[in-house]
């Protein structure tokens, strides 16, 4: 929080002896001309997390996390434009990878032209330590088979430790990884160059590995660069003696691995910067060929290290026109830690450098210095930072120049993500600063002129404030609740809220117009409001006022294209003529008012047509008003045997913009094929229904539920499938036996006889005198109505008895087993029994005649009789139900209720 000087006039009326304490307004102050975000708002700079922004704006960062096993897996995370998790991205924008059964630590990345991301770093080894550890992932975050056969691989130097830091891409698609590799003394530079399929390159180096020592110590590899000319650039530290500090170490290599004896005389060096340690982290190539190398230097005798920058010639020596002999330390914070992670050479010379710092007690602050080509700190790079709607940006004589929240002025694309308002706004309050507390106070943003429902505010960003349901909520504690409606955004912060985390809070606040026809820019004023209720001072509540101006710029918003349902037709495969369908496209667009219709790879026919042609048929498309016509292909949709579909594109365009969407036809087997001949009829993998009408057919089903309909003694049914989970079924107006593979017999008609096979069947009698004979399997028999001949065969079968018993309508059982054999009876015909299951044994009786009142089935033992008395020993008649022969030990246990 800024604490701008402010005067104050103060009206002194004599009247009373103590003093008043005046309540002072609010003002939104200007910046204090240092480059600097907290903490809070930035990734983690250690060294097991980097960063890389997309094109898109999007942010890949790389980390470890903890594993089940309390081990580390790489972690690889995408965040959106607006600084939130991408959920689309891995498990809720979050993927962790375990290479090894050990620790796996991440460290650098790239991504490659086709949108691929390769991951580098360390894991444990199977022996010796650490092996450089390489994963490559699809641009949704799941692992890329086509490398290394499962996305990752291992790479092993000399049996010690070897850890990859960075990766970088070959313009052929290759891939080099540079790190270090431990030789059992010490550690070397350590440079791995891999196929694009991730086998190593054995064209490079040794094998595709290759290690670099300087002179005897400890080198460590930080950054590895692809130049122009397809050498490799290779920085990090070295350490010549044990004890005596790291110097920036530099190695350029041909492109087949061998040091190029062009850079430096033997293609490497080491510079002392500061005479204890020193280490390059990054690099930029000017474009004269100078290379500027960044990292940092810790002097001898501190315990901080300082932003370090020294430019190279071309060949390795130092420039001496740079710097102080060709190198310059910059100290933001004597007492803590600054150091440089990248550097940009820009088109005019001047060098940008971005780091980290302990700038006025902020540890590991975002930092960002300019340089002119001499390396002087160029005193023309300073920010705005007043609430006069422009964002958070850097200026070069007043010139924007670069804006730290990634865009150049506030403008809002149409249709585009949110755009930051002015992520440096700084309110000041002298009461609220001093208590370093908020509670009570607001701010308000409104379209000045009034709300208006098209505009809309969001909060957030990686690791900002952000908005809940009801609350405000940075570092984890809700700072405020807050209220959006038609235009119109207001925070109230409570008691948590401190001076650091208001300010957080407004510049993360962003702005989107959501109208298809916005204006060309909006004024969004702030009001915010100290909510003084005396606490302050005398005078209530004060204010102030500040406005944002946002840019729009609208873009053509696309045609909207509404699809009519698809186009159906149904198959019977009989002589079928199928009719022209005819239909509309419909579109709208608010940007135009001529429209033109089409498909995707049609031909114009010369008179305001578009027709493409089909499998099944011909889509003709009127250009001007989105008219359709389909003619159906009879012959092709007659000689389909399936289910089928044929998609067709269509189109509309405003001339700038296309809009398309797939119509389909669709054409569906009724499942009915039928002629009247002697047919031989093929049925599909789907539920058939067969019916061969008149002649002596045959009937061939496979996969699925098929219904054969069987009319001539000489129809033949052929079920080729075996599958016990499908029910196939033949209705038979002809005598008839079941084939194999079939499992239901209905006979239709007049009496029958029908006969089941050797698998557990269902036969169905008709009104009839039916025979009906089981086989070999459990089989559920059921006559219907008329008096049937049962037979279950061998089995356990069932008697099925769900129709009212008549007079001559009584079912024989020709060989009932009581140790197998099961009538069952249905409650909703015998309603006396109501409870589902085995026959309360009270209700059954062996006798003549019911002996009490629920004596409800009585079998005739001499005679072989089953009756039914809905009354018991009441005063009316049981009625027979069926004879299921004499003299058998029938119990209550061989009857189930249904």
């Amino acid at each position: 929080m800024s604490q701008t000087p402010r005067k104050l006039l103060f009206i002194d009326t004599a009247i009373n002896a103590a003093i008043l304490t005046v309540n002072t307004a609010p003002s939104f102050a200007t910046g204090n001309g240092i480059f600097i975000t907290t903490p809070a708002d930035r990734p983690s700079n250690s060294p097991s997390d980097q960063e890389l922004v997309m094109a898109d704006g999007q942010r890949l960062l790389v980390s470890t996390r903890v594993n089940a096993n309390n081990n580390l897996d790489f972690a690889l995370l995408r965040y959106r434009s607006d600084g939130l998790l991408d959920n689309s991205f891995g498990n809720q924008g979050i993927v962790a990878t375990a290479i090894s059964k050990g620790n796996d630590v991440a460290h650098g990345l790239a991504v490659q032209a086709d949108g691929k991301i390769v991951v580098v770093g360390w894991c444990d080894g199977v022996v010796g330590g650490d092996d450089i550890a390489l994963v490559r992932y699809n641009s949704n975050g799941t692992l890329d088979t086509r490398f290394s056969g499962d996305g990752k691989l291992t790479t092993d130097f000399r049996g010690f430790t070897d850890q990859g830091t960075s990766v970088a891409l070959q313009q052929d698609g290759k891939i080099v990884v540079a790190g270090s590799s431990n030789n059992g003394h010490d550690d070397d530079f350590a440079l791995v160059r891999y196929n694009p399929d991730g086998s190593l390159d054995s064209h490079f180096g040794q094998g595709g590995k290759l290690g670099t020592d300087f002179s005897g110590g400890s080198d460590f590899a930080n950054h590895v660069q692809v130049l122009a000319n397809g050498k490799l650039m290779v920085l990090g530290s070295s350490a010549s003696t044990v004890g005596q500090g790291f110097d920036f170490a530099l190695a350029r290599y041909n492109s087949d691995g061998s040091l190029d004896s062009s850079f430096s005389g033997d293609g490497k060096l080491t510079t002392d910067l500061s005479g204890w340690n020193d280490q390059a982290v990054n690099m930029a190539v000017q474009a004269d060929g100078k290379l500027v190398v960044v990292g940092s230097v810790q002097p001898a005798g501190s315990s901080y290290t300082n932003i370090a920058i020294i430019r190279y010639n071309s060949d390795g020596s130092v420039d001496g026109h740079f710097g102080s002999n060709g190198k310059v330390i910059t100290d933001l914070s004597p007492n803590g830690n600054d150091s440089a992670d990248s550097v940009t050479v820009q088109a005019d010379g001047k060098i940008l450098v971005i780091g980290h710092s302990n700038y006025q007690g902020k540890p590991n602050s975002f930092t960002m210095l300019r340089y002119n080509s001499n390396g002087t700190l160029d005193t023309g790079f300073d920010r705005v930072n007043t609430l006069d709607g422009y964002p958070h940006y850097l200026n070069d004589g007043g010139i924007p120049l670069i804006n730290l929240d990634d865009h150049s002025i506030p403008t809002y694309t149409e249709n585009y993500s949110p755009v930051a308002m002015d992520a440096d706004v700084d309110v000041s309050d002298t009461e609220l600063d001093a208590a370093n507390n908020y509670n009570g106070a607001s701010v308000t943003l409104v379209r000045h002129g009034g709300a208006n429902s098209d505009d809309q505010f969001f909060l957030g960003g990686y690791q900002h404030p952000y908005f809940t349901v009801n609350s405000v909520v940075f570092n984890n504690v809700a700072v405020a609740s807050y209220t959006q409606s038609a235009g119109r955004l207001s925070i109230y912060f409570n008691a948590h809220a401190t001076a650091n985390s208001v300010d957080r809070v407004l510049q993360t606040l962003s702005y989107r117009n959501v109208s298809d026809t916005p204006p060309s820019s909006v004024q969004i004023d702030w009001i915010f409001n100290d909510g003084n209720t005396g606490a302050q001072g005398t005078g209530g509540a004060l204010t102030v006022l500040g406005a944002t101006t946002v840019k729009i710029v609208a873009t053509n918003d696309a045609p909207v294209l509404v699809m009519p349902p698809g186009i159906y037709y149904t198959d019977t495969a009989f002589d079928d003529s199928f009719a022209t369908i005819t239909g509309t496209l419909s579109a709208s667009d608010v940007d135009n008012t001529v429209l033109t219709y089409g498909i995707i790879g049609g031909v114009a026919n010369g008179n305001g047509t578009i027709s493409k042609a089909g499998a099944y048929g011909l889509l003709t498309v009127t250009k001007a008003t989105g008219a359709y016509s389909f003619v159906a292909n009879d012959a092709a949709l007659e000689a389909l045997t399936v289910n089928a579909a044929l998609d067709f594109t269509v189109s509309v365009s405003d001339g700038s913009l296309v809009t398309s969407k797939t119509l389909t036809v669709n054409v569906s087997q009724d499942g009915i094929t039928e002629s009247n001949g002697n047919d031989n009829l093929l049925g599909t993998s789907g539920n058939d229904k067969f019916n061969g009408l008149a002649g002596a057919d045959t009937m061939t089903g496979g996969l699925g539920n098929d219904t054969y309909t069987v009319d001539n003694i000489g129809d033949k049914v052929v079920e080729t499938s075996v599958l016990v989970t499908e029910i196939d079924r033949v209705n038979s107006s002809v005598d008839y036996t079941l084939p194999v593979n079939v499992e239901i017999l209905v006979l239709i008609g007049a009496a029958l006889t029908g006969a089941g096979n050797a698998a557990p069947n269902v036969l169905i009698g008709n009104a009839a005198n039916n025979t009906l004979s089981g086989g070999a399997g459990n089989d559920a028999i059921n006559g219907g109505l008329g008096s049937d001949r049962l037979t279950g065969g061998a089995g356990q079968d069932r008697f099925i008895f769900n129709t009212a018993p008549t007079v001559g309508g009584i079912d024989t059982i020709t060989d009932f087993v009581v140790a197998d054999d099961t009538v069952q009876l249905d409650k909703a015909i015998f309603t006396k029994l109501t409870t589902t299951g085995w026959l309360d044994s009270g209700y059954f009786k062996i006798g003549t005649a019911a002996a009490d009142a629920n004596d409800f089935i009585i079998y005739h033992q001499a005679t072989g009789g089953l009756f039914y008395d809905a009354d018991g020993n009441g005063a009316g008649a049981a009625v027979q139900i069926a004879n299921v022969g004499s003299n058998l030990v029938l119990t209550n246990a061989d009857f189930w209720v249904v």
